[in-house]
Parts: structure tokens; sequence; C-alpha cells
């Protein structure tokens, strides 16, 4: 048996609202992203991934594109050097988010307590998922450069200073991936040649 809350407040569901939006964004991104990754060994593991193109990606329908962020990590997250402790816990709370933020914080449920203030815990998702969108815009950045190298089109690029700032916080975040990676012992010696063969060189 449960007893609510009172109605949620303007602001917090002005928050709730924004938490969905900017998670949503950042589902796209990396969506995004994978529609140009699914061609390497990562995407070819999963047969979800073979027959994504950027196309499908952007025309296709909602039955096209069916898979969940934590899907997406769980494929692309080594390979854009960005898979983290931290990153699976955003996509754990982005479910929270979509599916149990009314039973956790607006619900008193006999016998459990509650894990804190919501507008507080909104406040903080809110700023990590604008983390991981710049960091997916710098990895995005960075394929774009590949891509423009390989064509011999680099000269056609022009970052802006926000792309250059994208960038470097990619950069941190897939050097603290690579980190994370040898002292958690899970790492091979030479796994930064393999993820090396698998990213644009301009990504490292």
């Amino acid at each position: 048996m449960s007893e609510h809350d009172s109605t949620p407040t303007l602001e917090e569901c002005g928050l709730l609202g924004l938490a969905m939006l900017v998670a949503q964004r950042v589902e796209f991104l990396l969506y995004g992203i994978a529609s140009h990754l699914a061609h390497t060994p990562a995407g070819q593991n999963d047969r979800r991934w073979r027959n994504l193109t950027p196309e499908k990606f952007l025309r296709g329908s909602a039955d096209d594109l069916k898979a969940t962020l934590g899907q997406l990590v769980e494929a692309f997250g080594d390979t854009l050097l960005i898979s983290s402790p931290e990153l699976a816990d955003f996509y754990r709370d982005r479910n929270l988010v979509a599916h149990d933020y009314t039973r956790l914080y607006k619900a008193k449920i006999r016998g459990t307590v509650s894990p804190g203030d919501g507008p507080t815990f909104l406040r903080a998702f809110i700023e990590r998922a604008t983390y991981w969108e710049k960091v997916l815009q710098g990895a995005l950045a960075l394929l774009k450069m590949g891509a423009a190298e390989k064509e011999g089109r680099q000269a056609e690029i022009n970052f802006t200073e926000r792309d250059l700032e994208h960038i470097e916080i990619y950069r941190c975040q897939a050097r603290s991936h690579v980190l994370h990676k040898i002292v958690s012992g899970l790492m091979e010696d030479d796994l930064p040649n393999r993820a090396a063969n698998e990213v644009p060189t301009s990504m490292r």
C-alpha cells in the first residue's frame, strides 16, 4: 500500500521534462554515431546494427530504432573509448527518470526509504546528461574530421570554439576510459593499439 505526495510543483514538472529531453539528445547523438560505426567489428557483432545506416537512422521508423541507450553503450562504448562506471550510472538513472521517478520520489511506500529529494536528483541528472552530450558532440566532431581526412577534404572542416571545447572534453573522457581499464585490470596490454585500429587517428 502507498500514499502519494502532493501534486509535483511546476518547477519539478519542468525539471522532469528537461531531464527527458536532454537524455533523448544524448541517445540521439549516440545512435547517430552508431549509424556511422555499424560497419566496424563492434557493429557487425550484433545483427541489430548490421543494416543500420545514417539514412536509416535519420528517416527510419521507431520500429527500426528500438535499441536502448544501454544497448548502444554496450555495443559501441569501448570502440568510442567512453565506457565507464559513470556512463553506466547515467543510463541507469535515465531509465529511472523514464520509468520509476513517480514510484521512487512521489509515492510513500510503506517499508521503504525515499532516495532523497526529487528535484535535486533531476538537477544533477540534467548536469550529467549535458556533460555526456558534450562528450558525444566531441566524438562526432572528430569522426567528421577523420572522414574528411580520408577524402582529402580536411580544409573544409572549420571547428568553432565550442567544437574545440567538446573535442577536449571527449579526449579527457577517452583518457579516463583507458586509465580505468588499466587500473581495473580488464584491459590487455595491447588494447590501446586495438582501439587505435577501430577509431580514426583524430580521435586519439
